[in-house]
């Protein structure tokens, strides 16, 4: 029994793996796995791609990605989903 329901417990550098993997075997050389700090996000040209704000985990360094797809694998956080 949990107060906060059923939950699953994954192994999560394999569930990343599993992602990139997949995703690699159907767009080859188009994918990134990118650690850092989710900073914010927006949509443009012409609401056609994602743009994308993160700091570097290394240094604080922020980048900025312009992308049809993202996936929000963040777990409870939604940290993506809450930005939207």
């Amino acid at each position: 029994m949990n107060s906060f329901g059923m939950g699953w417990h994954l192994d999560r550098a394999s569930f990343d793996q599993i992602m990139h993997d997949t995703v690699e075997s159907i767009l080859p050389g188009r994918i990134s796995l990118v650690k850092g700090t989710f900073v914010g996000m927006g949509r443009v040209g012409g609401g056609i791609y994602w743009s994308i704000s993160v700091n570097g985990i290394m240094s604080d360094e922020r980048k900025v990605y312009n992308l049809k797809w993202v996936i929000d694998a963040s777990g409870r956080r939604s940290s993506i989903a809450r930005k939207v």
